[in-house]
């Protein structure tokens, strides 16, 4: 539940990103205060780097390290005298 949730919010990023940069691209070219379209399209891009990092390397690692828990745990005996 967890990882599609995650999942479809970085995919919301990501989309969002891209509307924004193609925003501030438009906007670049016409007569306006451009002082900050350079920092807010930077910011942008870091965002969407990181989004992108975390979906396609951080959130599959989670995966991977979730199934070799969940298969020790199930091979573990407990050490617990209560249960």
């Amino acid at each position: 539940m967890v990882r599609d949730s995650l999942t479809h919010l970085h995919d919301i990023g990501l989309f969002c990103g891209a509307i924004l940069l193609l925003l501030y691209g438009r906007r670049a070219y016409y007569p306006c205060d451009t002082t900050l379209h350079r920092p807010a399209m930077l910011l942008t891009a870091v965002m969407m780097g990181l989004t992108a990092y975390s979906q396609f390397s951080v959130i599959p690692r989670i995966g991977t390290l979730r199934l070799k828990a969940g298969a020790a745990i199930a091979t573990r005996v407990s050490t617990n005298p209560h249960g």
